[in-house]
Parts: structure tokens; sequence; C-alpha cells
């Protein structure tokens, strides 16, 4: 088919070098003007494995990127929107039982309207949608536009269930929930994903299917947040959280606590929430929210804890916050990706200066390698350092360092490398682990050392 990809980012951009790899003519749009230019050059905006091979064999040949849509609609069988769904917070879900879907009905006004448009169009959702969304965008284009689907055209949601570093070989090999409204919409829908790759696994509505989405992000969020909440309780006791997972993992099927750590990004940072839009409304006369809320808000409070145990180690060292300056190692929403969008690294900074830090450093090594590493706006010129150097000198005036991901460059450090790096660093130096890479940094002379779920009797509290 002539496939339209609407939105070129972190998912949408490997999908569509994979469809185009699977045969298909794909076309792709971005509002981004620049993301074309560097597409149509054959430059990837952003690292992926695999992408530059697929992008080198693909673009100007199965991929087309497009600066104007409208010019290539007359050839287009099926669109698929890979747009980013606006993120709400804990509160605007509690408010709101509605989400707003304004800007995809704006773009399908514009597409269906179109005289260029293909009657019998295939629209196929692939984001992360409120509960309800397709079934409004049917009835907008039925009611407000005045066509009707099914023959005018046909509309689906396939939840994208891909995590940035893996996109490519997930979307080839990984099984696809499809959904549509009718049999024959269904029957086009597995003809466009068959050649992509992965089991078609067919459920009965658009529904169910958003329901499919929002479920797998909200029940790992919630799996992350149980490890979390063992982390902060353990660390009170004095017991240490990953003996403890460990322990009850080993050889017992029916365990699989994961390890603790920070939860962002821009799927498990938002999923729970969207999920969360109705939820008050649903009938029920019980007072408090569901599991999946509580398990996104336990790992909001994550930054939270971090910060209090910081604090705590500067008041040990006799430091005020005002004049203590703190280093951030690791700013992205995981490790070795190039992506800081909704990273809790920013939610680390924003609670320090709440509590009245302002001296913050910040590393990551792929600092302003893409637009998605480049410092968010709101942090420039409020002095804060930034930096993808890591070395001696580097910390050599920080009080306080905080583990925020385990970067390659972070991880599997000995006694005697970390003994190095941190020569230059004042005494007493406080570090916080959040993913217990460092843990030989508990033996380095003048160190004070705390893992996440782990604290050495001394700290503990």
């Amino acid at each position: 088919m002539n496939v339209l990809f609407f939105g070129l980012g972190r998912i949408g951009l490997p999908q569509s070098l994979v469809f185009a790899e699977a045969g298909h003519q794909v076309f792709g749009y971005d509002a981004d003007p620049a993301v074309i230019d560097n597409l149509i050059v054959g430059n990837a905006p952003f690292d992926e494995p695999g992408m530059d091979e697929l992008l080198a064999a693909q673009v100007g040949r199965g991929f087309r990127p497009v600066k104007d849509w409208t010019i290539v609609l007359s050839q287009v069988d099926a669109v698929l929107f890979t747009l980013g769904t606006k993120a709400p917070d804990a509160q605007t879900c509690l408010e709101e039982s509605e989400g707003d879907i304004s800007p995809i009905e704006n773009i399908l006004s514009q597409l269906l309207t179109h005289p260029a448009v293909k009657k019998g169009i295939l629209l196929v959702f692939r984001t992360t949608l409120f509960l309800g969304s397709t079934d409004r965008l049917k009835q907008f284009a039925e009611q407000r536009l005045g066509l009707k689907e099914g023959e005018d055209f046909f509309m689906s949601f396939v939840p994208e269930r891909l995590i940035e570093g893996q996109a490519i070989g997930e979307e080839q090999k990984l099984p696809k929930i499809l959904s549509a409204f009718s049999p024959a919409g269904l029957e086009r829908l597995s003809e466009l994903f068959k050649p992509v790759g992965g089991r078609q696994i067919v459920v009965s509505s658009p529904r169910t299917a958003e329901f499919c989405k929002l479920t797998d992000n909200s029940y790992r969020n919630t799996m992350f947040a149980f490890a979390n909440e063992l982390a902060m309780w353990s660390a009170h006791h004095g017991v240490d959280a990953n003996e403890v997972i460990s322990a009850i993992n080993t050889d017992y099927e029916r365990n699989n606590v994961p390890k603790p750590g920070f939860v962002s990004g821009y799927c498990l940072g938002k999923d729970p929430y969207i999920f969360e839009y109705g939820f008050n409304a649903n009938g029920s006369s019980r007072d408090f929210q569901s599991i999946w809320y509580y398990g996104r808000r336990a790992n909001d409070t994550l930054v939270d804890y971090a910060v209090q145990r910081v604090l705590a180690g500067l008041e040990r060292a006799g430091k005020a916050p005002a004049n203590a300056r703190i280093a951030i190692l690791g700013l992205s929403f995981k490790e070795d990706v190039d992506d800081f969008r909704m990273s809790h690294a920013f939610n680390l900074i924003d609670a320090f200066a709440n509590a009245g830090v302002h001296d913050v450093l910040g590393f990551d090594p792929l600092l302003d390698k893409n637009k998605y590493t480049r410092i968010p706006q709101q942090y420039a010129g409020n002095g804060y350092d930034w930096t993808d150097t890591l070395e001696p000198g580097t910390l050599a005036d920080v009080d306080a360092i905080v583990i925020a991901h385990r970067h390659k460059v972070l991880r599997n450090h000995d006694e005697r490398s970390l003994t190095e790096l941190l020569s230059e660093a004042p005494r007493p130096l406080y570090v916080f682990d959040a993913w217990n890479v460092w843990r030989a940094a508990k033996d380095v002379e003048g160190v004070q050392y705390e893992g996440l779920g782990f604290a050495p009797a001394e700290l503990a509290s």
C-alpha cells in the first residue's frame, strides 16, 4: 500500500522505516521542517539501533519524507497517526472526565475534506489515546464532516508497544493488536500489517485496543512502583531491598519483582494518568483511585524521597542547601537512550530548587547530541551547569551526587576507579545511587554512600 505517516518522532520514524522495508511505499510527514530536511539527505534525528541502515536503504525509495502531505494525498491508501499525546498530571486526570482530542480532530478535518483524499482511506491510530477516543473521532467524522465509516473511510486503533532503543526489532517481531469497526476495515488493516511482521491478535473493538495500550504501560509502571515502595520502606529499616528482591525471586517462579529505580519518560510517565480519566465517574461508591494511579504517584514520589535523602546527607556534613552544589549524573529518562523528554532528572532539579538548592551540575554523555537531548528552555540561564564529560575535575566542587541513571559510562565501577573519579571532590561527599551501580563507593574514603533501598546503618532512618 501507499502509506502516509503523520509524525516522525522517536516511535513514528522507526515504524515508517520498517513499513518501507516491508514493501510499502511510505510518505513521512512531520510538523518540524528541520526533521524533514535532515531525513531527505539521510540524516537520522536521533539514535536507534538499525535505523541508520534502514534510512540509507529506503530514503528516496520506499521512504519519502515530505514537507507538505497534501501533495501526496491522492496516492495514499492508509494514514498512520504517530503523534505524541499531551501529558496530564496527577490532578488534571482527576478533574477532567474526558481528554482533549481536538488537535487530532483538526487534522482529520483537513485530511478527510481534502479533494484529493481517496474514498475508503484507512486511518490507523498508533499513539496513546484516552479511552473512547477512536469512537469520538469516528463520531466527529460522521456527524461533523458528514462522512460514513466503512464507506468514505475506515478507522482503527492499533497499540504501539515499542520502547526506545529496541523500536525497529520490536516493530518487526512483536504481536500487533488489531481492531476495527467493520470486517472490511479489519481485512484492510490485516493486509497493511501482514508484511511488517509479528503475530496478529484481533480484539473486538477499538476501545478494547485502547484499553490494551493503556494496560500495557500502566501494568509495568505499577510493578516498578511496587519495587520502589519496597526500596523506600526497606531503607527505613536498614534492610537492603535489592537483597530481598534477589532472595524472593531466586528459583521461585511465582515472583518476578523488578529492581527499583526512577520511572519516567514519555509513556510510563503519562499513560497511567491518561488511563485514570473518567475513573471517578464509573458509578462506584469507592473513595479511592485506581492502583495504577497510586503506582504512578509512588514513582513520582521517588523524586522527593531522593531529594530528602540528599538534604539529610548535606545536613550531616553541616552544609546548608543554599550553599551546596549537587551533581546529577544521567539526564535521560532511560539508560543509554538519547531522550531527555519527561525525564525524572529535571524533576529532581525542580525539587532541589524548591528545597533551596540552586547550584546544580547536570551530566549526560549524550548532551546536545540532537533536539531530544537539549536542555529544556526553562533551565537555560538559571545558573545551572551542564556537561557531557565525566572526570575527576568535573566533580571537584560538588557536595553531593545523585546517580539518576545507569548509563554505560556510569555502570560497573570498582573501588579503584571510583576513588580516582571522586579524588578531587570535597569530603565528606554524599552519594545517592538510585540504581545501585556505585556500591563500591561505600568503601571510598570520605564518601557517605546510600543506594536506593540500601542504606548503611549510620545513614538509615
